[in-house]
């Protein structure tokens, strides 16, 4: 009930009591009502759980992609931190020749071209590359209710699941597609029940051949 302050009252910090204590719970970072302590870290003997830092905070989601010498149809189910495809190719950039856009634009580090700029979410590229090499992309996983706008005409598109699906099941939606094709050749032909591709795989880019423009929603 009191109406003035005069200085001698002690205020406890928020969380503890008057002599110190912590009422929250102490995590295994040492912090006073810390989110570690809720979901666990691998700080110490505590057990860790997956996707979650010391802190409880949710990590970033990566994804291997794995190329061959020379060229390549590919794309990732991660929207990248830093989405320049200079910083997403930086860790193999001695093993890269040059990547394309379906518009042709390039990224050549070479003579130090960069058209791409930042990777499109959905969008398939090609890259030719000199030797087989591993590319790890980190960031967030691109939304499941995710839509990409697919032109009339040929383009390339990515696979955003993180799981081979049958191409056919993928494709069932899309209307206006006349063929969809994979680096190597085989193809989805639905107008003559053709599917050599069989499954489509994370990591692996398709061209596509479309009589209409449409919105798409591409993975499940």
């Amino acid at each position: 009930a009191a109406t003035k302050d005069d200085g001698s009252c002690i205020y406890v910090e928020e969380g503890y009591d008057c002599d110190g204590n912590c009422l929250l719970g102490v995590d295994c970072n040492g912090v006073c009502g810390g989110a570690a302590q809720d979901l666990g870290c691998g700080c110490g003997n505590d057990p860790a759980i997956e996707g979650y830092d010391c802190d409880g905070n949710i990590l970033l989601s990566s994804q291997n992609i794995e190329f061959s010498e020379g060229w390549n149809l590919w794309s990732t189910y991660i929207d990248p931190e830093t989405p320049n495809i200079s910083s997403v190719f930086n860790s193999i950039i001695d093993n890269v020749i040059i990547a394309k856009n379906q518009y042709g634009a390039v990224y050549w580090p070479e003579f130090g071209l960069n058209s791409i700029g930042d990777l499109t979410p959905g969008w398939g590229y090609q890259a030719k590359m000199n030797s087989d090499v591993t590319l790890q992309v980190n960031g967030d996983l691109i939304p499941s209710d995710f839509s990409l706008s697919i032109l009339t005409g040929w383009g390339m598109i990515g696979y955003l699941n993180q799981d081979c699906l049958n191409t056919i099941d993928m494709m069932s939606d899309l209307s206006g597609l006349v063929i969809l094709k994979d680096e190597v050749g085989n193809v989805y032909w639905p107008a003559f029940g053709l599917n050599s591709i069989g499954s489509m795989c994370p990591g692996e880019g398709y061209q596509i051949k479309m009589e209409e423009e449409v919105m798409f929603y591409i993975h499940l």
